[in-house]
């Protein structure tokens, strides 16, 4: 069985997905749209719209030092 599997199967993974849905809800509820890419824990929304045209770029601001 693979480890997705059985993430899937056990009660672990309930959790995590129960813990996710609970970081979402504090990001914004509800949700204005989806996805909402949030980095740092916090949500900008000029960061969210860059993120899903340009992702590297929109992390790239939050990389101190050397950039991939």
């Amino acid at each position: 069985m693979s480890n997705i599997e059985n993430c899937a199967q056990h009660t672990d993974g309930t959790g995590f997905l129960a813990n996710l849905g609970t970081l979402t809800k504090d990001v914004s509820d509800p949700l204005k749209s989806v996805p909402t890419i949030i980095f740092n824990q916090q949500f900008k929304a000029e960061d969210n719209t860059l993120a899903q045209t340009n992702f590297v770029k929109a992390l790239c601001q939050y990389i101190q030092g050397n950039k991939p």
